[in-house]
């Protein structure tokens, strides 16, 4: 009776079997590669680079392909979920990033550029001196390294830009920051991936006195601008308009001034506030006035757009702002136009909440142009063109006929709301506005 057992095959020719399926493997892996690059560079005007090579020198620029860029988080952000948060995100993007070749009239991916482009230009500079002896190369070449330059800029212009829009969107330079950094890590020689190496930092926290006596915390202006970790925000006394020059100076923001900063710059952009902008701001250093040596009031801007200003003593070891005021407060320039061109005092700016940023671009005061023009003139038009380039919360109806009717102005012709809030139907009678 026969066995129905099949007859094992000798090891050797199992081993040459392995070996021919191997081989069959990477020949249908590299071809497909070649494919793949081919119509990467024909894109690019450049479909016979490959061409001009030797073939082993093709063969290995293809079979050696760079893996695509990925976040490693670093032993301080280890452990902590908006590290994770910031990871998964940036990563999300990095599937979507397209990098624009001006040249060529093409777009490209960030991870074609990275895992094909940059692979071929890294093979062509590391046998530079190999390659100079085929002449019928040397043009394309020459031409290839070229676009590649221009081309790598504006791809890791894109994907730093893209990797601190993520970030930013975490920091709080008074409860945590993020940042990051680049680096080439060899994968398997001579295949190089860029690394996003995330880091964590705790605040730098501060206790200063008052006026009381009374101490209370104060938080140096951090951020994550580019790809070498936290920048913490400095100055030298020069560079603001005080004496002394040299030493630079860490610039601190107390507790207090961060808790008015919140209240009156209340809105919303992409569900972040528009904190964020401190640091870009201050780094600015838009001097308003210096009302003594020690003291200075600096523009807190958003782009090209003023939100308000604010108030900063030098205590001799650091800066330090001790309160926010919004644009219209008492104080400000614009304050001075309220009251002169509308008879605006104080009290009138807070029953009307014009001492808010919400006021002018979440409420239909924005689209009342009169009231938009009234209070252009008062300078605070630009507040309206900020409305158009940030993303809102939902419109707030009512607002603009409340304070029409409170200005003594006749109705909207052009707007027409009912109002929300009946608190504001009471009228102020304390005399800035009652004589109108």
């Amino acid at each position: 009776m026969k066995s129905s057992r099949r007859m094992a095959l000798p090891s050797s020719k199992m081993g040459s079997r392995r070996a021919r399926s191997k081989k069959k493997q990477q020949v249908g892996l590299l071809a497909r590669r070649k494919e793949q690059y081919r119509s990467l560079l024909a894109r690019l005007g450049f479909g016979g680079l490959l061409d001009a090579l030797p073939r082993e020198f093709c063969d290995l620029i293809c079979i050696n392909r760079y893996p695509i860029p990925d976040v490693k988080l670093d032993s301080t952000a280890e452990g902590s979920p908006e590290a994770v948060a910031i990871r998964d995100e940036i990563l999300k993007r990095l599937q979507t990033l397209e990098v624009h070749v001006p040249s060529r009239g093409v777009k490209i991916s960030l991870n074609e550029f990275f895992t094909f482009l940059r692979t071929v230009h890294d093979g062509l500079e590391r046998n530079s001196e190999t390659l100079k002896g085929i002449a019928r190369a040397q043009e394309v070449i020459s031409s290839f390294l070229g676009l590649f330059e221009r081309v790598c800029s504006e791809a890791l212009s894109q994907l730093t830009w893209q990797v601190i829009d993520v970030i930013a969107g975490f920091n709080r330079f008074d409860e945590k920051l993020f940042g990051c950094r680049f680096a080439d890590c060899n994968s398997k020689p001579p295949r190089l991936q860029l690394l996003i190496h995330l880091e964590k930092e705790q605040p730098r926290v501060v206790l200063v006195p008052k006026d009381d006596g009374e101490t209370i915390r104060a938080y140096q202006v951090g951020s994550a601008i580019r790809d070498n970790g936290v920048d913490w925000l400095s100055w030298r006394p020069d560079q603001v308009g005080l004496s002394g020059q040299g030493t630079s100076y860490p610039v601190f923001i107390s507790s207090h001034a961060l808790r008015k900063f919140d209240e009156r710059i209340d809105v919303r952009d992409k569900g972040q506030t528009v904190r964020n902008w401190i640091f870009y701001s201050l780094r600015e250093r838009q001097v308003e006035k210096t009302p003594s040596h020690r003291r200075l009031v600096v523009a807190q801007r958003i782009g090209e757009y003023r939100l308000g200003y604010w108030c900063i003593r030098f205590d001799g070891d650091r800066f330090i702002a001790d309160t926010f005021l919004f644009l219209t407060m008492e104080g400000t320039p614009e304050s001075e136009m309220l009251k002169r061109k509308l008879g605006v005092l104080r009290r009138d700016r807070e029953w009307l909440g014009l001492d808010k940023l919400s006021t002018f671009l979440t409420t239909d005061v924005r689209n009342d142009r009169e009231l938009v023009k009234a209070l252009g003139e008062c300078g605070c038009g630009h507040l309206f063109e900020l409305a158009e380039r940030v993303n809102l919360e939902t419109l707030t109806t009512g607002t603009a006929e409340a304070v029409r009717q409170y200005l003594g102005m006749r109705p909207s012709s052009n707007l027409v709301s009912q109002m929300q809030n009946p608190g504001v139907e009471r009228r102020y009678d304390g005399g800035a506005i009652g004589n109108r």
